[in-house]
């Protein structure tokens, strides 16, 4: 493993890493899934980063840009600085999203697209498994704040392991099965960027840069010719309407069903999702 820092059009550093050889595979989102990537490392040479703002690379105040249009912009900055001329992309969540606006970009150098549990391509109505991940996620968030209510000066407060408990507490939730959280090794209560309030702001900032100017992306996506893998959890928070929408909307795309699975494919189910993932990015 080699890490490095990429600098960003606007000085931003981004944490960077890479694993493996052969065809290059490009994840934005190192901190929340990087220690459950193994069977990736192992057939591709896979390029890691932290977002802005997010894991190990650099805070943005609330003066400097975050979002997707730089986010898109450090896709590229990533692949300027590893030298990469031919790569595949794969977008886990809001980042599934994004990795099909960079498509539509028509970069050189791109050859697939895997969209792992996007965000919909449009705003669509709550379905049942978020409306219940919301109420556990807010009575969670509720939990932080009365805690630190509570604090006394005495009390010394470890943000890191606060934090680390926030995410034990949280994200099975988002699992359809929350004891499969038991095989998570990923752990981004690590890094101060993942903490909490820190990452909760973040998602915001974010989120206020899709719904600029109305919040459908298909017309945007719709020349889009890249191969697109669409993998979506029957069990996700996220609805599959969503992705049946990106599937209809992208012309060269597919969707594959996980049953079961909710929002993290990536530890409930690696043997069913790796080697899908595994075809289709090898595929000429």
């Amino acid at each position: 493993m080699a890490e490095r820092w990429v600098t960003a059009r606007d000085g931003v550093r981004l944490w960077a890493t890479e694993h493996g050889a052969g065809l290059t595979v490009v994840i934005p989102g190192a901190a929340v899934l990087e220690d459950d990537l193994d069977p990736l490392f192992q057939e591709f040479h896979v390029i890691l980063y932290d977002i802005r703002n997010r894991g190990r690379s650099d805070p943005v105040p609330l003066t400097g840009e975050v979002g997707v249009p730089v986010e898109l912009d450090d896709i590229e900055a990533v692949c300027n600085e590893f030298g990469v001329v031919s790569f595949s992309l794969i977008g886990w969540s809001y980042i599934g999203a994004e990795v099909a606006l960079f498509a539509a970009r028509k970069p050189a150098g791109l050859q697939r697209i895997a969209m792992i549990c996007p965000i919909p391509p449009r705003e669509l109505p709550p379905n049942e498994a978020m409306k219940r991940y919301q109420v556990r996620y807010d009575k969670a968030i509720a939990d932080l704040d009365a805690f630190r209510a509570n604090l006394t000066t005495e009390d010394q407060l470890d943000a890191g392991r606060m934090a680390k408990a926030f995410y034990d507490a949280v994200t099975p939730l988002a699992l359809g099965d929350p004891a499969n959280y038991v095989h998570r090794r990923s752990d981004p209560s690590r890094f101060p960027n993942e903490w909490p309030d820190q990452m909760r702001g973040a998602l915001e900032r974010v989120w206020e840069t899709f719904v600029v100017g109305g919040y459908d992306l298909r017309p945007v996506v719709s020349e889009v010719t890249a191969p697109i893998l669409v993998v979506h959890g029957d069990a996700d928070r996220m609805p599959i309407e969503g992705s049946l929408e990106w599937a209809a909307s992208l012309q060269n795309s597919r969707l594959v069903r996980l049953p079961g699975v909710g929002h993290f494919p990536f530890i409930e189910e690696p043997d069913d999702l790796y080697p899908v993932l595994s075809t289709f990015l090898s595929e000429g």
